[in-house]
């Protein structure tokens, strides 16, 4: 199955969540193009992660429609479409005995299933997913013995492994240095740009997010705005985010 030319990537119409009863997400609409490079800022307890495991389908909102490319998220079956790079890679302790070849091929299971025999179309997705990531180097390396950087991008090499349409990545710096930062978020506008990969990633770092990304998704519970990095800075929308006036100061970088 291929994406049909002009769908877009996720669009969410009127999605409210509610958690033991209280409101997390409250009429929740955007929609995200195929191929744009998107930043989603907001304070702690603004929605962000539910939002992401709304659009990865883990949890159902309370009201509104999900869709992926062109297709309700209720009978959307291409799971390998979307890849995801949860929080706090980069750190914690990965004492267990795994290669990064082992965890690179661990990414075909939405692709090939639990109980298909791995082929060499399989080895030949993983090989290439480690190139782009940059870690073929490290294949026989336990995954243990990296730097949170360097587990980073096996992670990421795990989700390419699947072939994905949509990379998410929620909070992907955290215990990462500035200079393996710049480094990183180069590497996701290559993936962005050379594989046209629609990326997605959460962030708390307000410079970061309007430096790097095409666009910027704001949420306070209700969606604050949805604009194009560069027009952010000019409007009241920090005030909105997080109640408070201040002014925004951006970093060269």
């Amino acid at each position: 199955m291929t994406v049909k030319k002009g769908r877009n990537a996720i669009e969410l119409e009127e999605v409210s969540f509610l958690y033991d009863g209280t409101l997390v997400l409250d009429n929740i609409s955007f929609t995200i193009e195929t191929g744009d490079y998107v930043g989603i800022l907001g304070p702690n307890g603004s929605g962000k992660t539910t939002l992401l495991k709304i659009i990865l389908g883990l949890i159902e909102p309370a009201a509104g429609e999900v869709t992926i490319f062109g297709e309700s998220i209720r009978d959307f079956k291409q799971h390998s479409w979307i890849g995801f790079v949860p929080q706090h890679v980069s750190v914690g302790d990965w004492q267990f005995p795994a290669t990064v070849e082992e965890i690179v091929r661990s990414g075909r299971t939405a692709t090939i299933g639990l109980l298909r025999r791995f082929s060499s179309t399989d080895a030949h997705a993983c090989a290439e997913a480690m190139e782009i990531a940059e870690v073929s180097d490290l294949a026989k390396r336990r995954i243990g013995e990296l730097s949170g950087g360097q587990r980073q991008r096996v992670f990421i090499a795990r989700a390419l492994a699947a072939s994905p349409k949509v990379l998410i990545l929620d909070e992907p710096t955290v215990g990462v240095d500035i200079a393996r930062q710049e480094k990183f978020y180069a590497f996701l506008k290559k993936l962005n740009e050379k594989h046209n990969i629609t990326i997605i990633f959460v962030s708390h770092d307000i410079d970061v997010a309007v430096h790097e990304a095409k666009t910027i998704l704001c949420l306070n519970k209700q969606l604050v705005c949805h604009v194009a990095s560069h027009d952010f800075i000019n409007k009241d929308f920090l005030e909105k985010m997080y109640g408070t006036k201040g002014k925004y100061i951006l970093h060269g970088h």
